[in-house]
């Protein structure tokens, strides 16, 4: 089995060898991002690499709360480039315990694909630790009780490589979730392996935490949901005096440890790494000081470079507005272009109908992926599903809403904007006391067009612009138009509370009964017929079937896993009011998984209506979908100003196209040209580049193979080349990355010749 190991590393020097050489017992690569070490961490690593270990470090200096974005961009490498069987998702200060190996192949190529759950166990220090123990996962050899540990903090993922390479897969923050599409697939909790879990480790490693997350909670690329108050009491006890907090680290209640009821015993870990050779032994107080004065020079360098001021145009802000669109106290915020939904909490005054919220931030798309009402504290959230979403949502400016793949999506030109949800009542049922948005906002252009032209966003802006009739409220069901519900299919939308996506084999029944809402674009004249092609398992295992509540039928599933299409009635009164819901349940427990549904008419006249409509749609789609298929033909000269083929090329990196092209945003800005047709040797490419920022030096990438190097010191446009060695290379587009030092760099024109 191909086995990959990600991880995000900052400031790790006491841990960070330990960790390598211990992870790499178990798999056979280690991809780590180092984020901006400021201590002895870059030089271990180096050191590390040298000697020859499967370790991969990629660098990013930028200052801030980025593990969602760093792990997103390791996944996709370790599933994509490495073609990882499994990958681990780990911390710097996790330890892999337990029968590893045997797990894996237990859980390799499963009838169902699933991600496993491993338990994560905490390990404390103790006035008995071994001071002389240079090694802090063979020093501290306590931990808690682990039965004490039942929170959905206390797993991290193990996740197959199949379900990574599904579109819209990222770790949630922390590693503690893994979704599809704003969607959990299947899972599965392990005992038989484990993570031994050492995130306190000495007085200054605490202590240079605190004081980065400090910076961070004032530092506008930082400033999201959470994050600096879980600290904020230990960092008052060491700001009191240092002295105190380092000699009784061992025996303080810090935050961490108050969550256990029972003292810590002695369990030593199973450690795999062998020797120490460049770690070094330093005095903890000379070792915080200088961590400290580190932090403090790089705060200085983003302030004083005008960073920060551009860092805030990647922010999102949310603020909760009163009845008369007065901004509260209630100020949420987080960064833009981060592959994961962030959770957005607002607390609701007593009796509330409606929310209304004001954002602002750089120009882009918002998703909503689900929102969630919560009561009183121990009662479980009711879901609102993207289905069910829409139809309650409404912006007062210019943002339109329509749905989308897996999320309802608000499509603007600019921001502020106020977005309006109301309508969630249920008779009978108490008012809310909390909503939480899952959501994310888009500015980059890949990202932007990914959201506002895939297939279901389409349908949804064909829809709100009458271009064949459609009215409100969404998804709409159109007669005989099939509803896949697969990541590219958009069937997403109709599936409500109860499934999980499953890969490449449409949606899955979580537990319960699993719920579809659908909502009709014309009301029918006659009864009407909902196919559903199912796969359920045990065989002959029985399907019981609601109609907007109401037992309707049972059906008898054929043979285990195979789908078959079943027909359920829909009579003419029920497609009168305009839409109806569907509940499937598995009678005794079981698995059913859901692949496609279509929705056929049974009078005549409503079958000639859907095949006249069907065209009408054909029609409007081919005249409002731009050519974003477009592959390069050798010698064409493609421009990234907006309206030009290599606007669809760009990739992460880069800011919205202006006239003179795109201008970079990060230290890396990937690239990805489609080609009209295979090369058949060495290509010369060649690029319009001119400075946009400071004198850049750029850096052109091809995989992991620097292919050539200009330093732009002026603000005029210059051609610059590069040969790209691809003998013997099949894949269909060549995927490069600019790596920028010291400026911006704008893209004006991109060619492509035989070498």
């Amino acid at each position: 089995m191909n086995i990959v190991a990600i991880a995000a590393a900052r400031n790790e020097q006491d841990i960070i060898e330990a960790f390598v050489r211990h992870t790499l017992g178990f798999c056979g690569h280690l991809l780590l991002i180092d984020h901006g070490s400021t201590d002895d961490t870059p030089r271990i690593l180096e050191e590390l690499q040298k000697e020859g270990l499967a370790v991969r470090v990629l660098r990013d200096d930028r200052y801030g709360l980025l593990q969602t974005e760093h792990m997103a961009r390791l996944l996709k490498i370790a599933a994509h480039e490495l073609k990882a069987d499994w990958i681990f998702t780990l911390d710097c200060d996790e330890f892999l315990q337990g029968e590893v190996l045997a797990c894996l192949q237990e859980h390799h190529a499963p009838p169902e694909p699933h991600y496993l759950r491993v338990p994560l166990v905490n390990y404390a220090m103790r006035p008995t630790d071994d001071p002389g123990e240079l090694n802090p996962v063979k020093r501290i050899i306590h931990r808690f009780d682990p039965k004490e540990q039942t929170n959905a903090w206390a797993f991290k993922s193990i996740v197959p490589g199949e379900l990574a390479r599904a579109e819209g897969a990222f770790m949630e923050e922390g590693n503690h979730r893994f979704t599809i599409e704003g969607f959990e697939p299947p899972a599965q909790e392990v005992e038989s392996v484990w993570l031994a879990h050492f995130s306190l480790r000495s007085p200054c490693q605490h202590a240079t935490r605190l004081v980065s997350r400090l910076y961070q909670k004032h530092h506008a690329r930082s400033l999201r949901v959470g994050g600096y108050e879980y600290y904020e009491t230990d960092y008052r006890l060491m700001r009191e005096s240092y002295t105190r907090f380092s000699e009784n680290f061992a025996s303080l209640q810090i935050n961490w440890m108050k969550h256990a009821t029972s003292e810590p015993q002695p369990h030593p870990i199973d450690y795999r790494g062998g020797d120490l050779r460049y770690t070094k032994a330093e005095p903890d107080v000379d070792l915080f000081i200088r961590n400290t004065l580190d932090l403090g020079e790089q705060m200085a360098a983003i302030s004083s470079s005008g960073k920060e001021a551009e860092a805030a145009q990647e922010e999102l802000v949310a603020t909760l507005l009163d009845a008369e669109g007065r901004a509260t106290p209630q100020v949420r915020r987080h960064g833009c272009n981060t592959p994961a939904f962030a959770a957005l909490r607002f607390e609701l005054e007593a009796g509330a109908t409606q929310v209304k919220i004001g954002f602002r931030g750089p120009k882009g798309v918002l998703e909503i992926a689900q929102a969630e009402l919560h009561g009183a504290e121990g009662d479980p959230p009711r879901i609102v599903s993207v289905a069910q979403l829409y139809p309650l949502l409404s912006s007062d400016s210019e943002g339109v809403v329509v749905t989308g793949l897996g999320a309802v999506r608000i499509l603007h030109s600019s921001l502020p904007m106020r977005l309006t949800l109301q309508g969630w009542a249920r008779p009978g049922e108490p008012a809310p006391k909390a909503l939480v948005l899952k959501s994310r906002f888009v500015s980059a252009p890949s990202e932007v067009m990914r959201a506002v032209f895939d297939r279901a966003t389409l349908s949804g802006l064909h829809r709100r612009a009458s271009l064949w009739g459609g009215g409100p409220g969404a998804p709409l069901c159109r007669w005989g138009e099939p509803i896949l519900f697969t990541p590219s299919g958009g069937g997403f939308a109709f599936a409500g509370e109860g499934w999980s996506p499953q890969e490449g084999s449409g949606i899955a029944l979580k537990s319960g009964a699993g719920r579809l809402h659908f909502r009709l674009e014309q009301p029918p004249t006659g009864a009407m017929q909902l196919h559903l092609r199912v796969a359920c398992k045990p065989a002959g295992a029985e399907i019981c079937v609601e109609l907007d509540g109401v037992p309707t039928t049972v059906w008898k599933a054929g043979a285990a896993q195979k789908a078959a299409w079943q027909v359920l009635p829909i009579p003419v009164e029920v497609g009168a009011r305009g839409g109806f819901e569907v509940a499937l349940r598995v009678e005794g427990g079981g698995s059913l998984s859901l692949r496609e549904a279509i929705l056929r008419p049974v009078s005549f006249r409503d079958r000639l209506h859907a095949v006249l409509r069907g065209w009408g749609q054909r029609l409007a789609e081919a005249l409002a979908r731009p050519a974003m298929g477009h592959r390069i033909a050798w010698g064409e000269q493609v421009s990234f100003s907006p309206g030009g083929r290599g606007v669809w090329m760009l990739g992460a990196g880069w800011a919205l196209p202006e006239a003179e092209g795109a201008t970079s945003q990060a230290p890396v800005a990937e690239l990805r040209l489609p080609l009209a047709e295979p090369p058949k040797g060495d290509l010369l490419a060649r690029f319009l580049l001119r400075s946009g920022a400071g004198t850049p030096l750029v850096r052109l990438m091809l995989g992991t193979s620097e292919v050539g190097s200009w330093l732009l010191d002026g603000g005029e446009p210059t051609w610059v080349e590069a040969r790209l060695p691809l003998k013997g290379y099949t894949e269909a587009a060549l995927a490069l990355a600019f790596s920028i030092e010291g400026g911006q760099m704008v893209l004006a024109q991109a060619e492509l010749l035989r070498g």
